[in-house]
């Protein structure tokens, strides 16, 4: 690491011993993706991770499917695949379980 760098840690990582960073005087940034929700901090900043779930609903999936293919079985997986591949598909391919 080069003098006066920065090293950040997301989430769940393993246990970080500092002590290295101290010769260089680098940086040591943090970030949990539920600190803001845990400490009830800025809440309206999370607003827009609320347009995600609602695109990901049932309903919204359906509206922009064009290819269903029923049941998670490798056949699927490689026919979706082959779908996708071709890059002339317009929409989304749903393997539904």
């Amino acid at each position: 690491m080069r003098p006066f760098g920065h090293v950040s840690v997301v989430d769940d990582s393993p246990a970080l011993d500092a002590r290295a960073l101290m010769p260089k005087a680098a940086a040591l940034h943090t970030e949990m993706i539920f600190s803001k929700i845990l400490d009830g901090y800025a809440l309206d900043s999370q607003e827009p991770f609320s347009k995600p779930a609602r695109l990901s609903s049932p309903k919204v999936e359906s509206d922009r499917s064009t290819t269903r293919l029923d049941g998670l079985a490798p056949e699927w997986m490689k026919t979706a695949h082959g779908l996708a591949e071709t890059r002339r598909m317009i929409g989304k391919v749903v393997i539904a379980t």
